[in-house]
């Protein structure tokens, strides 16, 4: 179950598709299209900002306290590269 969050990604415009439990087939470029998000886990919440990145348009992701335990400072680290990334209330 923990690669089911890729639906989530292919409702933004990705391709791709779940082998098995353990594989996805990932078909690219594509064009992604923003969208609400409700990050799972750490590891899909972090896929999420980098596919909300990527997008055209806006994303919004909730419960991120999921990325926040595992990555400190997520959005100012990216905001140093040039992310365009705000965390509201």
């Amino acid at each position: 179950g923990r690669l089911n969050f890729t639906e989530s990604l292919n409702q933004m415009g990705a391709d791709i598709t779940m082998m098995d439990p353990h594989r996805v087939l990932v078909k690219g470029p594509g064009r992604l299209l923003g969208r609400h998000l409700e990050s799972p886990d750490l590891r899909a919440g972090l896929a999420f900002v980098i596919a909300a990145l990527i997008a055209e348009g806006t994303s919004e992701i909730h419960h991120v306290y999921n990325i926040d335990r595992g990555y400190e400072r997520v959005e100012e680290r990216l905001r140093a590269i040039g992310a365009s990334i705000i965390r509201v209330s």
